[in-house]
């Protein structure tokens, strides 16, 4: 079943490749970290230094879906500079179990469910590709690769 027509990926091809570089998520100085200046706090006897440290995020909700998406800017864990990381929250009703309904139980250990996806889902995988492409060069260099082997198969 045909959930997205290649005139549409080639559509959202179109969309992300005219994304101007300066306007992704990593190159935006309006969404640094942002860290106040130290000052002491002292905790049983012991005299720390306390700062705090803001991360933007930034959310999207999906009106014909019940589903977030969420985008918080980090440091980088490996590196020197700031990261977006992407993450999709959708609430536990949308999941089909395996075995059984999931709703009124606690999950098996290694039990796994399944987010199935038709075309009324449409707005929300195109546009989750749009936001994905946003983060980054690199980010975005990978959604057109992965458009460009689906349009080619």
């Amino acid at each position: 079943m045909e959930i997205i027509s290649n005139k549409e990926l080639r559509e959202l091809l179109e969309y992300i490749n005219n994304i101007d570089n300066k306007n992704l998520i990593e190159q935006n100085i309006d969404l640094s970290v942002t860290r106040c200046s130290p000052v002491e706090y002292i905790l049983e006897g012991i005299n720390f230094e306390k700062s705090i440290v803001q991360y933007p995020l930034l959310f999207y909700k999906f009106s014909s879906f019940e589903v977030l998406v969420e985008i918080v800017i980090k440091e980088k864990q490996k590196a020197v500079g700031l990261q977006p990381m992407l993450y999709v929250c959708f609430p536990v009703t949308k999941l089909k179990g395996e075995k059984r309904e999931l709703i009124g139980r606690c999950a098996e250990q290694n039990e796994k469910a399944v987010l199935l996806l038709d075309k009324t889902h449409k707005d929300f995988i195109l546009g989750t590709f749009k936001i994905f492409a946003l983060l980054s060069k690199a980010h975005k260099s990978d959604v057109i690769s992965i458009i460009n082997l689906v349009l080619k198969s």
